[in-house]
């Protein structure tokens, strides 16, 4: 779907303490609302939502909103105001209006919100048609996390233990122990965890390892050896096999580009 920005006027993302409201009949704009910080009431027609940080929505131009900050500080959220480049295509669009998701890529599109916010300050023709592209980008995310639907308790769980070893891919990490803090068997961890990212725990935090080894060989100084002892390697060319065996070439090699 092929949409345009209207944000020359005014900021993507936002933050408010009081009340706020938003009707957009005369501009036809639609707008695709997110909650990055803070808790609050969205009141959309005549329902209500409570809201939380990865709360989403979108809202069509006949939408009457109104929403109220409930938490003690600022509510930050993005507003992201588009319309069609080719008219007929909002019919496509319409199965998605004025439904709420908790979304499950909630990290991932806040990301790719924030540096929209930047883009949207360049007023070159370049950074106009990236921050489309990218905007429609979002825009995917958010219609597939509705198709999908509300993610599973235990795998939001089972993913919180994968992002702790995205985050320290040097640690030993246990699988007994990851289960443990998701409240799961060993077994049932490792089933859920295979379901999520299509490996095991173990062939995940290999390719956490490989991937953190290879930015530090291409963005630091570091030798090889010290990349593998940061990264938990007691054994340098055990190191370099499994990265060969994961990259196509060793480390020795990626460096030298």
């Amino acid at each position: 779907m092929k949409i345009e920005l209207q944000h020359e006027q005014s900021q993507l993302i936002n933050t408010t303490r009081n009340e706020w409201n938003w009707y957009s009949t005369r501009r036809r704009w639609y707008n695709l609302w997110v909650d990055f910080e803070g808790t609050g009431i969205l009141k959309v027609n005549q329902q209500s939502f409570a809201v939380t940080p990865g709360f989403a929505i979108l809202l069509k131009p006949s939408d009457t909103v109104r929403g109220l900050n409930k938490g003690q500080g600022p509510l930050c959220n993005m507003g992201m105001h588009f319309v069609y480049i080719e008219h007929n295509e909002s019919s496509r669009l319409s199965p998605f209006c004025s439904r709420p998701v908790q979304l499950r890529h909630f990290s991932v599109l806040r990301e790719m919100s924030r540096y929209l916010d930047v883009l949207l300050f360049q007023s070159t023709d370049e950074p106009r048609e990236m921050s489309n592209r990218i905007a429609e980008d979002i825009l995917s995310i958010f219609c597939r996390d509705l198709k999908l639907g509300p993610e599973d308790p235990v795998d939001i769980r089972v993913s919180a233990q994968a992002e702790l070893m995205r985050a320290q891919p040097e640690t030993s990490w246990n699988v007994q122990t990851l289960a443990e803090e998701a409240g799961l068997s060993a077994s049932q961890f490792s089933r859920r965890f295979r379901k999520l990212f299509h490996c095991s725990p173990h062939h995940f935090l290999i390719q956490q390892r490989i991937e953190k080894a290879r930015t530090l060989l291409m963005e630091s100084q570091l030798t090889v050896s010290e990349i593998a002892d940061t990264l938990g390697y007691a054994d340098l060319g055990f190191f370099s096999r499994q990265f060969k065996q994961k990259t196509g070439c060793t480390p020795l090699n990626m460096r030298r580009g």
